[in-house]
């Protein structure tokens, strides 16, 4: 099961992927706290597992204090990314609606690990630049990437201009990515769907 809302002031894509046969599923950058999260989640039948960050950006991250409070599920993000739940978003994006509040706890992504929802494997791609600690989720047996902030449509890349982000990691985490399957259905952060081959020619040529 895949289903895809956009959410926030920025129109992040926050996706529901889950396992159709033990109702599993798990929640991928919830980036609002709007309680229509919650609906979204109760309405669709399914069991909710875990919060997953493609990375800490506030647009990916502001629902995650109201899914953990409310489901008692684990928030998880890459560990050099977490340096963003304490920064203080309200100054930096004024124009949030609510107040940023952090999870409780983060539990720790890293590219030695596999998120399992039932049958469904996803592994974890450490693709910085973005942000130190940003990430992809691969789900090889399904063909599907979800790219986060690494990589769009139409050739576009996040962009490194961030605390801490590096065009020359971002580079490099795409030469990462170029040696998948082209034939990967790429679900990014923000914007339409594509195909990786496709994205890797508008890069690269």
């Amino acid at each position: 099961m895949l289903s895809i809302m956009q959410v926030g002031y920025l129109a992040t894509n926050c996706y529901m992927y889950g396992d159709e046969e033990s109702g599993k599923l798990v929640l991928i950058d919830p980036g609002t706290d709007n309680p229509d999260l919650v609906k979204w989640v109760e309405n669709s039948g399914y069991k909710l597992s875990a919060v997953i960050n493609t990375h800490g950006h506030y647009d990916h991250t502001l629902g995650n204090h109201l899914l953990e409070s409310y489901f008692n599920v684990p928030v998880m993000l890459h560990p050099k990314d977490h340096f963003f739940m304490s920064i203080d978003w309200d100054n930096i994006a004024p124009w949030l609606e609510t107040q940023f509040v952090p999870p409780q706890r983060t539990t720790e992504l890293s590219p030695e690990r596999k998120i399992n929802i039932g049958k469904i494997s996803l592994g974890i791609i450490h693709t910085p630049g973005h942000s130190p600690g940003s990430v992809c989720l691969i789900d090889e047996k399904n063909g599907i990437l979800f790219s986060g902030d690494t990589l769009f449509a139409d050739g576009g890349v996040g962009r490194t201009d961030l605390p801490k982000g590096s065009a020359v990691e971002l580079k490099k985490s795409l030469r990462n990515l170029a040696e998948l399957s082209p034939d990967l259905r790429v679900l990014p952060g923000h914007g339409a769907e594509s195909i990786l081959g496709v994205e890797i020619r508008n890069i690269f040529g």
